[in-house]
């Protein structure tokens, strides 16, 4: 084995105790020695990889974020034009809602996080930066793709994103209603507001 390879397998193992100390303790309580001693490794050796254990938590939250970009890369892309737009929204309410269940203790680990930094620029960009870009992009390309109103669009996406990670947040750390009932209340509050918004934005599709 080399140097190169035993160091990057001493890196996947910090990164897979912290998303599990993360997970099961919260961030608040979570040291950088729990980690450390679940990794198997020295402390020092931990920060030889990581500085902290906030550098933890941004690269499982960046590799998290890029898996649920994936998943609706795949929702979106070979459907052609004019998007089916109700059933493209659905399907990306249920790749969302499970995706958010499936990682609820890194949720929680970021949330606790942002209350405690009380950082202006997470309130601002949101939980998940490169779906928002994703989305921007996808939306511009129906509306035409010649960047006119890529400002208004990226807005427009930050809303309706902030309205899903509302919902999607209540289905997964608190109401009880079942994941059926809160894909379509999505479906229905997105359809909505993209009847009032997307015109506005050149959109031609369905």
């Amino acid at each position: 084995m080399t140097r190169k390879l035993r160091k990057e397998m001493t890196r996947q193992a910090i990164l897979k105790a912290a998303g599990l100390c993360f997970a099961g303790s919260g961030f608040r309580e979570t040291q950088v020695a729990d980690i450390a001693e679940r990794a198997g490794v020295a402390a020092g050796t931990l920060y030889i990889h990581f500085a902290s254990k906030e550098a933890l938590l941004d690269e499982l939250l960046a590799a998290y974020n890029n898996g649920l970009v994936e998943r609706l890369r795949a929702a979106w892309e070979g459907r052609g034009l004019p998007v089916d737009l109700p059933a493209v929204v659905r399907e990306s309410a249920e790749i969302c809602l499970e995706y958010w269940s499936q990682g609820r203790g890194l949720l929680l680990a970021f949330a606790q996080r942002a209350v405690a930094e009380d950082a202006i620029a997470g309130l601002r960009d949101g939980i998940n930066p490169p779906v928002v870009s994703f989305l921007t992009d996808r939306i511009a390309a129906m509306a035409g793709g010649d960047g006119a109103n890529a400002v208004k669009i990226r807005l427009a996406v930050h809303g309706l994103l902030g309205l899903w990670t509302r919902i999607g947040m209540q289905h997964v750390f608190g109401a009880a209603e079942s994941k059926a009932d809160a894909v379509d209340l999505l479906v229905r509050m997105t359809l909505g507001a993209a009847a009032a918004v997307l015109p506005a934005l050149g959109f031609s599709g369905r």
